[in-house]
């Protein structure tokens, strides 16, 4: 008498519930003494785990005036399509041309998160177009609507906004940010345009790298006044969109839509020096390298 079963039996019991990438499951032999497991941590199931288990893209949303007198507007709102996380990061990328007085851009969304400000790249050779990137850092989360952000600016049209949701980062998740303006300087080709350099340590890694660029070449207009396509992703890079297209309908080179920015991502592993790179496409009538602005932002 006295003696109790265990509740919950384990059957082909495993060491533990993950391991990482490249090992494999091991399993173990479990007694039950009295009503308690020995060992105590084993587990029923075990997955072996991704080759990247560091933070990830989980969503991400654009939003973008589509130029003409008839679609300006003062603030620029957007809003996730799934409820956000608690304790991700949220990134945000702007862009204006024109800048003048708009230079005290902020960012707030419904949550009360608070977001701070990296870089502004003001390409004041052509058009004055202006790129802006802005992070929040363990936010709050949803419980049932999606977040939505919004980027308080002065009134203007040819605006463009992309938020994304970062998941799997630490508390205080960014490892640094980086932006640069290559005007004249990035030939057609890979990995010619570029955001500069950021230092990754190994205590760093797994990381994640996000990046968006946007052509600037053009001239007269606020955006792609040469009808000039915007760049891809680099080796190396994944590809996440295409985006801020000037005039819906009007096509660049051939049936290239006239999409001037890329958002691109990339996962790191290992320490170094990092940066956003893009393949730029040629300018259209010209044989000058085009005119780009690039930001870009690491995040453990």
């Amino acid at each position: 008498t006295g003696v109790q079963t265990c509740a919950l039996p384990i059957s082909n019991p495993y060491t533990t519930a993950t391991v990482p990438y490249g090992q494999t499951c091991t399993t173990e032999t479990v007694t039950c003494n009295d009503g308690v497991l020995s060992p105590s941590g084993a587990s029923p199931t075990c997955t072996v785990l991704s080759a990247n288990t560091g933070p990830s893209l989980r969503q991400y949303a654009v939003e973008q005036t589509n130029g003409g007198s008839g679609v300006s507007e003062v603030n620029s709102v957007k809003q996730f399509t799934t409820p956000t996380q608690k304790g991700n990061a949220i990134w945000v990328v702007a862009t204006i041309p024109n800048d003048g007085a708009q230079k005290n851009v902020t960012v707030s969304d419904t949550q009360g998160n608070t977001f701070t400000a990296l870089n502004f790249e003001q390409d004041s050779s052509q058009g004055a177009q202006s790129v802006w990137q802005f992070y929040a850092a363990d936010i709050k989360g949803d419980t049932d609507t999606a977040d939505t952000v919004t980027v308080h600016w002065g009134y203007d049209n040819y605006k463009g906004v992309l938020i994304a949701e970062v998941a799997s980062v630490s508390a205080s998740p960014l490892v640094g940010h980086s932006g640069d303006i290559q005007d004249g300087n990035a030939a057609s080709g890979n990995n010619t345009v570029t955001s500069g350099d950021i230092a990754v340590a190994a205590t760093e890694t797994p990381a994640i790298l996000l990046a968006v660029s946007m052509d600037t070449f053009g001239g007269t207009s606020d955006l792609g006044g040469d009808l000039s396509a915007g760049p891809l992703a680099g080796e190396g890079f994944t590809e996440q969109d295409d985006m801020w297209n000037f005039d819906p309908g009007q096509k660049c080179t051939g049936s290239v839509p006239c999409n001037l920015g890329a958002f691109e991502t990339k996962e790191i592993s290992a320490a170094g020096s990092e940066a956003g790179l893009f393949t730029a496409r040629a300018p259209s009538n010209s044989a000058r390298p085009g005119d780009y602005v690039t930001v870009s932002a690491v995040f453990r």
